[in-house]
């Protein structure tokens, strides 16, 4: 018995950490948005004075700003107004306040509301009603609560493509699988898409406080898990009921049910309706072109698009920018493009943050590329999984730009001072470990490098070992062998080896003083003397003769 409470004790606390986890990001995700603008506006034009017009990046006009922070704002508005809410109904301290107008036109002006939103995701919203009016009582902002959360999340939850509508059934016509169903005395509204699902033993739970169907850091949309809560006891205070049908794979069905009566006083239902409040999204940052450039490529894994658009501004100008919405999507273009640097979330659809890292760093085709974790998990467990995952660097919401930035610079410094390492005499001799505050001995791209160098050394006098010979030796593909190469010196495999051929034609020139040019050339892999000493004077600066006798 004992044994069986420690155990839903410990079930308790694991889901409370996820649930504090899941609430902090949705208020660090806002002020990460809100405080960036903030800092873009208070900069203005002076920031970008002294960059010709091909420098400066394209600034975010001040409008633009404005709708961001605003659009943040009444999301942690919301959050904060949703818990409020929920403590004022438990005390009995949040009164209804009725008025009477036709509640068809409030409902379908609400759905238009959120026809941004939809067309973000690529999902269609239809507003289905058989009667064009119906005066009743209903009071507008808990209505726009009940109604906007049950949408909120059928869009959030549902795939692209897919189909969100809202029915609205006055008393006596409320439609059945089986026909009209008489329904005297009660408005019947009903929120409908064709989502994923939810799990039969899920159903009687998810009206429940905080509790979220999926809580873990790869679940689909954001949310507290207070939503449905709010919903229920909102209905409830109206005198109402709701319910939920749901099939896993088909969608659900949240049928709301209120009492019609007409005591209080005549409004406009439209104009009752704070059309503010209600959730839109922006349009995804299109993907940056691979161009010809000097600019590093940055590939960003982040699920809002709002941070993105923050992110764009600030680094645009120098960085290439792509962008993926999740993490299955940025593992996929990671490998595709194999960028310079990567900054990614944690908390994201399909996959985590922590599982993106650690197929990347896993994978040697990408294991070089530095990946900055910028996440609202601030606490310190939370960054030592990241760290242990392989993370290069990790910043918590709300960051500041500079430090990013700094972070950034940083990192793809180590990445140069590294090439130079890879073709260093003393890496090539080895001579010496790599300078301090750089990967050691022991790293994925330090014991590929070492292979590498084994196996050239192993054909250094023959000249037709080539590069595609290397890869295969490597067991490679050539195209992945060519990218890890180029990433990890900056040179191709062909050039590398002819590099290392040159690095230990230098080592033999010294300690072979008394031996002819013409036998070390042959010994690193060269039959025409002539060509030797072109190459050699190209990669030391001086022919063979005068690099012996310096």
């Amino acid at each position: 018995m004992a044994q069986a409470e420690a155990l839903r004790l410990k079930e308790l606390d694991t889901v409370k950490n996820r649930l504090y986890a899941n609430i902090t990001h949705e208020f660090r995700t806002p002020l990460t948005v809100i405080n960036g603008i903030a800092e873009l506006l208070e900069a203005g034009p002076d920031s970008y004075r002294g960059q010709s017009a091909v420098e400066q990046p394209e600034k975010m006009s001040i409008s633009e700003g404005l709708k961001m922070i605003r659009r943040q704002g009444r999301n942690l508005l919301r959050l904060v107004n949703q818990m409020l809410d929920l403590s004022r109904l438990e005390s009995g301290k949040l009164k209804v306040n009725l008025r009477q107008g036709n509640v068809v036109a409030f409902l379908k002006y609400l759905l238009e509301s959120f026809h941004s939103m939809a067309e973000s995701n690529n999902i269609s919203l239809h507003f289905q009603s058989l009667e064009e009016t119906l005066v009743m009582d209903f009071d507008p902002e808990k209505l726009q609560q009940i109604v906007g959360n049950l949408l909120s999340n059928a869009i959030k939850f549902t795939p692209e493509g897919g189909k969100v509508s809202v029915g609205v059934h006055p008393p006596g016509v409320f439609q059945t699988p089986g026909g009209y169903s008489p329904t005297p005395g009660v408005l019947t509204v009903t929120v409908t898409d064709t989502g994923r699902g939810i799990p039969a033993d899920q159903l009687d739970k998810i009206f429940s406080r905080f509790h979220q169907v999926d809580d873990s850091a790869t679940r689909s949309g954001e949310g507290t898990g207070i939503g449905l809560t709010l919903a229920k006891e909102l209905v409830k205070l109206l005198g109402g009921k709701i319910s939920v049908e749901s099939e896993l794979g088909k969608g659900s069905v949240f049928t709301v049910v209120l009492p019609v009566t007409n005591n209080a006083d005549t409004i406009d239902a439209v104009d009752a309706l704070d059309s503010q409040s209600t959730g839109s999204a922006v349009s995804a940052m299109a993907p940056a072109e691979r161009a010809s450039s000097q600019r590093p490529d940055l590939l960003i894994i982040e699920d809002n698009t709002d941070v993105v658009r923050y992110l764009s501004s600030i680094l645009q100008r120098d960085y290439l920018l792509s962008w993926a919405p999740n993490g299955r999507a940025g593992l996929e273009k990671a490998y595709q493009d194999e960028p310079d640097i990567i900054i990614c979330d944690i908390m994201m659809p399909e996959m985590d943050g922590y599982e993106v890292c650690r197929r990347v760093k896993g994978d040697l085709a990408t294991s070089h590329i530095p990946v900055i974790m910028l996440t609202a998990r601030a606490d310190f467990e939370s960054r030592m999984e990241g760290l242990e995952q392989g993370a290069d660097a990790y910043l918590a919401k709300p960051f500041e730009e500079q430090e990013l930035k700094a972070h950034l610079r940083m990192l793809l410094g180590n990445r140069e001072r590294l090439r130079q390492y890879y073709t260093s005499g003393a890496f090539i001799n080895r001579e010496g470990a790599p300078p301090p505050g750089l990967p050691q001995p022991g790293t994925k791209d330090t014991e590929f490098l070492q292979r590498l160098l084994a196996l050239v050394e192993a054909h250094l006098a023959d000249q037709k070992f080539s590069a595609e010979t290397l890869a295969e030796t490597l067991f490679m593909a050539y195209p992945t062998c060519l990218r890890k190469v180029k990433a990890a010196t900056g040179m191709t495999v062909i050039e590398y080896i002819r590099h290392i051929r040159m690095q230990r034609a230098a080592q033999m020139l010294l300690e072979r003083p008394g031996e002819p040019v013409g036998n070390i050339a042959e010994a690193v892999g060269y039959t025409s003397h002539s060509f030797f000493n072109k190459d050699f004077k190209k990669a030391m600066g001086c022919t063979p003769t005068a690099y012996r006798n310096q």
